[in-house]
């Protein structure tokens, strides 16, 4: 997914009349799909995750071995933030309404997303900017609770990212997180800043 110069904003989740933004509803990476979103890319989100890898109680299919790669730069992140917020992408909303914490749940890595071997690890969000997240979100017709970045089961990089004006935890991780094989002990997280304004 590229970004662009203009911060055109992908926009994913629903209005507050339940009809679809204009890129979805959902943001779900397929089984065995490696996204890869580059830097400059903005994504407003309202009522909405994206969501790597299988959900606890999806019982008809699997998106195993599914990753994600937010792939900003110094100077150049890739944003994550409040359908409501206009301070980046234009007035997407077309109200009057301010961003807060909790509009979007946040980006979910499960436990059977990444590499199929589990000797690599793909999942990565690297010089990302995640704000106004954190929210209640309804998953597979379960209202559940997220953190901007929610670690289930999975070892992902988290690095040089920007978590600002969220509700709750910025990070959060099951025990299964904390694996040790394969020559990685657990997440790697470095370099995190987090704000409130």
């Amino acid at each position: 997914i590229r970004g662009n110069d203009a911060k055109t904003p992908y926009l994913v989740g629903t209005t507050v009349t339940n009809q679809p933004l204009a890129d979805g509803t959902t943001f779900n990476v397929p089984r065995g799909v490696t996204v890869m979103i580059d830097a400059g890319a903005v994504f407003k989100l309202r009522s909405a995750i994206i969501d790597v890898g299988s959900s606890q109680s999806l019982a008809t299919s699997s998106r195993a071995e599914a990753a994600l790669q937010v792939l900003g730069v110094p100077g150049n992140a890739v944003t994550f933030t409040s359908y409501n917020d206009d301070s980046i992408g234009g007035d997407s909303d077309g109200a009057v309404s301010l961003p807060a914490g909790s509009q979007w749940g946040g980006i979910v890595f499960r436990r059977d997303s990444d590499a199929a071997s589990k000797r690599a690890f793909v999942n990565t969000v690297q010089h990302g900017e995640l704000r106004f997240g954190g929210g209640q979100v309804r998953v597979d017709s379960q209202v559940q609770a997220f953190a901007p970045i929610q670690i289930e089961g999975a070892r992902p990089t988290i690095a040089f990212n920007s978590i600002t004006d969220n509700t709750g935890a910025a990070i959060t991780a099951t025990p299964a997180s904390f694996d040790d094989s394969n020559g990685r002990s657990g997440p790697e997280v470095r370099g995190n800043r987090l704000l409130r304004h």
